[in-house]
């Protein structure tokens, strides 16, 4: 299962070391110092898991987690905390403000890999789902790429999930409603004017 990971981590030789270990482990890895940088690339792209440390400078690992569960277009992604405080009021709080998983730090890779995971697989299922076949088009879930006909098709931040949401059931009808309700995963007006643009 290869995902696509933003690890928001201050300590540049935990961050380095982290990192590498993911990588190793076949994710694509990005990676940031703080949580505005990370709310930044966040507005870009949302990847398939945030792993943040608790302790950052400006906006906190817990600020940030709040922030994505708040917003309708990161509300959805994978999130693993770190911290080396491990008492149990910690762990709540983190898990309490949206956290999927807590890892102690100090903390072996095995255990860390694993966690991600196992993380990865209740919150984004689609990794190791197989591709979407429709007609002329194939939908790779796990790399986000579209072909039509063997060609590569460039798409939209916007245009991927509703193409994907679209290609899941391709017999059904779905209301005007209901793909705007779909959508407001990735945009967070939810415009109605936003299917129009589509």
């Amino acid at each position: 299962m290869q995902a696509h990971i933003l690890l928001v981590e201050s300590d540049s030789t935990l961050q380095e070391r982290t990192g590498l270990n993911l990588r190793r482990a076949g994710h694509r890895v990005e990676q940031v110092r703080d949580g505005e940088s990370a709310w930044r690339r966040l507005a870009e792209q949302v990847p398939d898991l945030v792993m943040t440390g608790w302790v950052l400078p400006g906006m906190s690992g817990l600020d940030l987690a709040r922030r994505l569960r708040e917003h309708a277009r990161t509300s959805r992604v994978a999130l693993i905390v770190t911290s080396t405080h491990a008492q149990e009021r910690e762990r709540v709080i983190a898990l309490d403000n949206g956290a999927d998983d807590f890892v102690a730090s100090p903390f072996s890779y095995r255990e860390l890999l694993a966690r991600v995971a196992a993380v990865l697989r209740r919150r984004a299922p689609h990794l190791d789902a197989p591709a979407l076949l429709v007609g002329p088009l194939e939908l790779d879930r796990a790399s986000r790429s579209v072909l039509a006909r063997g060609q590569r098709i460039a798409l939209g931040q916007k245009d991927l999930p509703l193409l994907m949401f679209l290609m899941a059931s391709p017999e059904r009808v779905h209301t005007r409603e209901r793909l705007i309700q779909e959508l407001a995963s990735v945009d967070e007006s939810g415009s109605e004017r936003t299917i129009d643009a589509r």
